[in-house]
Order: structure tokens, then sequence, then C-alpha cells
């Protein structure tokens, strides 16, 4: 699958058409998302296990801050893959990760301590490694910091651990 031009795909719900059994691999010519231009928006976890998602120099990709990090899906992992050694192929330049907060969670009650952005296993975080960082969300007078988490099942989780922004001005 190719995206090709642009403008914003959302991309969510679990696909029953990629294989997430270990069958078919992405180098086989199949389960592979082609990200050419315009962003790709992550909007559940489950849609990117078994997919390699490639994101090739002029596109982006874009996470919305969530409303939790205990949902079992998004809020707390983010694109989920890790079925393949190289699930997320990004320019050998890297790629700065859009944060976005649409529905004013930021601004509002309890909010989540980080954005997760992805998780995957051992190998898919060696070959992501140093080629991530973190922008935005702009205007929302929160700071990302990108960090890596590694969890308690062997896998990892690149994230934006947000906090507070605040002056100090000197006289």
């Amino acid at each position: 699958m190719v995206k090709d031009g642009a403008g914003e795909l959302a991309l969510g719900g679990p696909h029953p058409w990629f294989s997430t059994s270990g069958s078919t691999t992405p180098v086989s010519g199949k389960n592979i998302l082609d990200i050419r231009e315009g962003t790709l928006c992550p909007v559940s976890a489950e849609t990117f296990q078994g997919l390699s998602v490639v994101i090739t120099n002029g596109a982006a990709l874009a996470v919305n801050v969530p409303a939790s990090n205990t949902d079992g899906g998004i809020g707390q992992y983010g694109m989920l893959n890790t079925a393949w050694d190289a699930p997320l192929v990004v320019p050998s330049s890297g790629l700065t990760v859009q944060l976005r907060d649409p529905d004013g969670i930021l601004s509002s009650g309890p909010r989540p301590g980080y954005v997760p952005v992805c998780t995957v296993n051992a190998a898919g975080r060696a070959s992501l490694e140093d080629k991530l960082s973190v922008a935005g969300p702009a205007g929302t007078g929160f700071a990302a910091t990108p960090v890596w988490y590694d969890n308690g099942d062997g896998t990892h989780t690149f994230a934006a651990l947000m906090g507070k922004c605040t002056m100090i001005m000197f006289r």
C-alpha cells in the first residue's frame, strides 16, 4: 500500500489483511505501508502489528496526545509492532515526529505523562536508535523530551515525555 500526495492518512482498527503470524514478512513484498508524501496519523495500536511502515523524505508522522496511557491501545503503545525487526523505516537523516493536541487534552484535567510513538522488539529499537525525535505540540506550553522505555516483556516504547514549560526572567 502506498500513500502518495498531500494530505493526511489516519489509520486505525485491526486490519485482517495484514498477517501477524510471521508467515508473510514485509521483505516478501507484502504488509508494507509506504508513506511517500503527506502525513500518517496512527489512531489505534493494533493496526500496525505485522505491518512495515516506510516513511520517506518529505513525508511525516503525527501522533495525537492520548487521553490516557492506560487504555491498552494507542495511548499505551503508540504504533504497536513487535512482529518484525524493522517495523518502522525512516530516512537515514532521521524523522521528527509531530505531536499534536487537537482535543485539548494537555489543557484539561489529568493528562498523560508521555505520548507513545511506537512499541517495537529489541531489533526494531536498534534500527530506530538515534533516528527519532519529537516536536511540539505547538501552543500548549508543554515541551516534549524523547525517551525509550524498556518494557517488562522485552519490548521497547519510544515516547515523548511531556513537561510543562516555564519561563524565569531575571533582571
